[in-house]
């Protein structure tokens, strides 16, 4: 057990966990890590060598990588350069609770990330591999990744992109977790980020479920999940990749240009939603479809109608709709 700790001004992660089981990381304060980070090359020399994808940071202010069963809770994180990362560069991260802690002002990347990243060239090739079954509940993120254009969502759920650096892309998954009662707010990415950047045989982002979460005033995801404005929720999958099994249900967005965006060739379901921003509801633009029905559009007539939220794109599916707001 790690509790009542204040960590700060350390190189790279405030708090590191590898290979463990059964772990509990609660109440902290860590702030002001990653010192070694230099964000105009996005570099952290010195890193431990097994961090083969941090980018915009040094292992985040609390990094969990090959660990299960364990819970991080009630920790303040704040003033790093990322907040939460659970990664799997040592092992599979499975079956793990993130609860009740707050990051914010992280500035190079998200306030929490679960992310499937290639596999370090020192490690056996059977390795086991994925950010799978944990369970991320009732944090607060919010002002993360706004020091440099892209950097940064509330959480993000995350399969490599890119050529391995010496390691292997294959087996890469960020699937089965769950994504609930979180406070998401004025990130530089959108509140949910979630993006699987290459096609690669055997990559899983399937059956995540963002359920009951308050999302507003974030920003828009850019490059090759780009948005079309500030958003709520991004659902991204390269052409060649599919996703399935991704529930977005009961969430409250609002101050958005766009609710939810979807650019996968899969199926997203997303029901009971309030959809609250100032334009487009659910915006549709890959070329999979989107259940959307039983929604709120933010009026009685639903979606287009004015005072509404709308619909762009096509193989949305809007009615039946709500006419009243959904029960919390």
């Amino acid at each position: 057990m790690i509790t009542g700790f204040t960590v700060e001004n350390a190189n790279f992660e405030g708090i590191l966990v590898t290979n463990a089981s059964s772990v509990t990381i609660s109440d902290n304060r860590v702030v002001g890590t990653n010192l070694a980070l230099i964000p105009a090359n996005e570099e952290c020399p010195g890193a431990p060598g097994f961090e083969t994808a941090e980018g915009f940071d040094c292992g985040e202010g609390i990094h969990l990588s090959g660990v299960d069963h364990s819970t991080i809770a009630g920790n303040m994180i704040e003033g790093n350069a990322g907040g939460i990362l659970l990664s799997d560069d040592t092992g599979a991260t499975h079956d793990n609770l993130i609860a009740g802690n707050t990051a914010r002002n992280n500035s190079f990347d998200c306030g929490i990330t679960l992310a499937s990243h290639p596999l370090y060239s020192a490690l056996p090739s059977d390795t086991s591999r994925g950010v799978v079954n944990n369970t991320i509940s009732g944090n607060e993120s919010s002002w993360n990744g706004l020091a440099v254009e892209g950097a940064g969502a509330g959480v993000g759920l995350f399969v490599a992109g890119g050529p391995p650096p010496g390691g292997l892309l294959a087996g890469l998954e960020t699937a089965g977790n769950v994504v609930i009662g979180n406070r998401l707010t004025n990130n530089g990415l959108p509140g949910v980020a979630f993006h699987l950047h290459t096609g690669y045989t055997g990559q899983n982002l399937n059956n995540n479920l963002f359920a009951d979460n308050y999302i507003a005033s974030n920003g828009a995801d850019t490059e090759d999940a780009a948005t079309p404005g500030p958003t709520g929720i991004n659902v991204f999958a390269t052409e060649e990749a599919t996703t399935t099994g991704t529930v977005i249900v009961r969430n409250v967005i609002k101050d958005e240009q766009v609710d939810i965006a979807t650019n996968t060739n899969g199926l997203i379901d997303a029901h009971l939603n309030n959809l609250l921003g100032k334009a487009i509801g659910v915006d549709n633009l890959g070329s999979g479809t989107v259940n959307a029905t039983v929604n709120w559009w933010g009026c009685a007539k639903g979606p287009r109608a004015p005072g509404c939220t709308s619909v762009s794109g096509s193989n949305v599916a809007s009615t039946p709709f709500l006419t009243t707001p959904p029960l919390r």
